[in-house]
């Protein structure tokens, strides 16, 4: 199920209560620590993106009857950990609305593997993959 489609099926659903809003997941990967990748800039990325998610979520204005919940994972800016924590928040429930990753090496495997599992990529520049939208 490509993510627009899975909007539409939560827009059509609507709020379930006024009371109980919907939640819809993020899925995020970030190098907490330094690890062979040798940058822990997800100490910096990770807060950047909580305090996003809290102004949406504190704004009733946007995203009316939905919550934003975010499952993380440390890539230690390693590839090969990235693909095995992008397969688990791909294959895990809840279902993801979408994925991001703080790093480069981390972004080129879920680059590489979007199409695959036909997933959008947003980022700096798309020459080098077709799925990659900047």
């Amino acid at each position: 199920m490509t993510v627009l489609s899975w909007l539409v099926l939560v827009g059509a659903l609507g709020p379930l209560r006024a009371d109980d809003p919907i939640p819809l997941h993020i899925g995020g990967t970030f190098p907490m620590e330094a690890g062979s990748g040798g940058w822990a800039g997800g100490q910096a990325c990770l807060p950047a993106v909580q305090m996003a998610l809290e102004d949406v979520n504190s704004r009733p204005d946007v995203l009316p009857g939905y919550v934003l919940h975010m499952n993380t994972s440390n890539s230690k800016c390693q590839a090969g950990l990235a693909t095995q924590q992008l397969y688990d928040l791909l294959y895990t429930p809840p279902t993801k609305l979408m994925l991001l990753a703080g790093c480069s090496p981390v972004t080129t495997v879920i680059a590489e593997s979007a199409p695959v599992w036909k997933l959008v990529v947003v980022g700096f520049g798309r020459v080098f993959w077709p799925n990659f939208f900047p």
